[in-house]
């Protein structure tokens, strides 16, 4: 059974994480190994589907594991569920209204209208910790709803995705915050504080995640599995692109 992700936010220590965006189970349980505090499967952007998400779930033991649905969709949410993800991340969440509809998803009646389908052997609906529900702010709107949307009930935290906050800012894409994505994040900060629910963000890599811990978000995922492949892959090679060949010895040995 995976570890309890609110145990682990409870502690106050930061959350390192890191998106899963492959279909291929010994990939996500390389990264589980890696010693990666949660980890979120992407069914939004990544190539997995239905029938890969049982098979990641298991293979990444007993780190968290969160999954990134397509939208505010009911059916993805309490299906993610029903199969031992231990939250979902939500994308596109710019209404109060989007993110009720996420959070009642995540809880049964009277908290909320999930519907319960025992898939996973383990499952029972009194022995499994509350779902973590994470909405992504990243939109416009979803900017001037923080303090709104963080107050919803159910929802666990708010996660922000810089890339598509900056395009929504009319900002250009680059790796870096910008002062306008920062005024959101420390507002996104005191909403979460505020409302004692979990901060996270998609940080584009360590030396952003550093600053953002620094600002106060609880949460922080540092890249994901085949960004770090590429990024090893490329490092090694470039190590021994550097060696240097043995100068071939002249004439015969005696």
């Amino acid at each position: 059974m995976m570890a309890n992700i609110h145990e682990l936010i409870a502690k106050g220590a930061p959350l390192y994480g890191a998106w899963a965006t492959s279909n291929d189970p010994a990939v996500a349980e390389a990264m589980a190994g890696s010693g990666y505090d949660w980890l979120c499967l992407d069914s939004q952007h990544g190539p997995l589907d239905w029938h890969d998400l049982l098979p990641l779930l298991r293979a990444v033991g007993g780190t968290p594991t969160l999954v990134r649905t397509g939208w505010t969709d009911q059916m993805q949410i309490m299906r993610a569920l029903d199969m031992g993800a231990s939250g979902v991340v939500v994308p596109m969440v710019s209404t109060v209204e989007q993110a009720k509809l996420a959070a009642e998803a995540c809880f049964y009646p009277p908290r909320g209208n999930r519907s319960f389908g025992p898939i996973r052997n383990y499952y029972a609906a009194d022995n499994r910790p509350d779902p973590l529900c994470l909405c992504m702010i990243e939109t416009a709107e979803g900017a001037k709803n923080v303090e709104k949307i963080a107050a919803v009930p159910g929802v666990g935290g708010l996660l922000i995705g810089p890339a598509d906050l900056a395009l929504a800012l009319g900002e250009k894409l680059e790796f870096k915050i910008s002062d306008a994505a920062l005024k959101v994040i420390d507002r996104v900060v005191a909403a979460c504080e505020k409302n004692k629910k979990v901060s996270a963000m998609a940080t584009m890599g360590p030396a952003n995640a550093q600053a953002m811990m620094e600002r106060g978000i609880r949460m922080v995922a540092l890249g994901a599995d085949m960004l770090h492949v590429r990024q090893g892959a490329a490092a090694e090679l470039a190590r021994a692109r550097d060696w240097k060949a043995p100068k071939k010895k002249s004439g015969r040995s005696k």
